[in-house]
């Protein structure tokens, strides 16, 4: 009797068994299930980097671009200053009334007026020999001026413009009237000026003092001493 109650447990723990591994495997048990591979806790960060540098890219694009429109702008100021120039006002002036007991000399009797700035100062002194020098300032700038030595005398213009270097001389009328450019040391600006003897006896020599700026107002003054082109 004892024998088979054994049997009966042994048997009882055998079904025991197999039920409780049956249910480890059974699909709808519940033991262990597959579940998916987490995705790294940074992997939803990575397009950060990306996001920085495009701005980055961005930033130093505009910055650029700042930049290149900033140098532009510069340009345009500095070319507009360097193309304003000034122009020179001049007047006619009858040759009795450019100064009080003197005047400046035309080289032709039949010159009635000639063209000075207006609003400069003039100055006459006599000179030795009975000459006389007339001059007219500029009373901003000394240095801008017109003076004019007046002789009784010839002078030799052949001997000036044998001194004179090759391109900065040349006769107006030959032996009577020439007209130069040169450099005076005594003054910044270039010196452009006429020598001519009178017809009428005696000579006269004018010399302009303008800034290059001014080198066309230069030939219309002597221009308007000699009656015709002093270039």
């Amino acid at each position: 009797m004892s024998r088979n109650i054994k049997k009966l447990s042994f048997l009882v723990i055998a079904l025991s068994s197999i039920a409780l591994s049956g249910c480890g495997t059974s699909g709808g048990g519940s033991g262990p299930v597959s579940q998916p591979i987490a995705q790294p806790s940074n992997v939803g960060s990575s397009s950060q980097p990306a996001s920085n540098s495009a701005k980055t890219t961005t930033s130093k694009t505009t910055s650029k671009t700042a930049v290149t429109n900033k140098t532009k702008k510069s340009n345009t100021a500095t070319t507009s200053s360097v193309t304003t120039t000034t122009s020179l006002a001049l007047s006619s002036v009858a040759v009795s009334e450019t100064g009080t007991g003197s005047s400046f000399v035309p080289v032709s009797s039949t010159i009635s007026s000639i063209l000075l700035p207006t609003g400069w100062q003039m100055q006459t002194m006599s000179l030795g020999s009975g000459g006389t020098s007339i001059k007219l300032t500029n009373p901003t700038d000394s240095a801008q001026m017109i003076s004019e030595v007046i002789m009784p005398s010839d002078r030799n213009l052949q001997s000036f413009y044998n001194a004179q270097s090759t391109g900065t001389v040349h006769w107006i009328v030959p032996n009577q009237i020439l007209s130069y450019t040169q450099s005076n040391p005594n003054n910044p600006y270039q010196d452009r000026g006429i020598e001519a003897n009178l017809s009428s006896g005696g000579s006269v020599r004018v010399d302009v003092y303008l800034p290059s700026s001014e080198q066309s107002s230069a030939t219309q003054i002597l221009n308007s001493f000699i009656g015709s082109s002093a270039n």
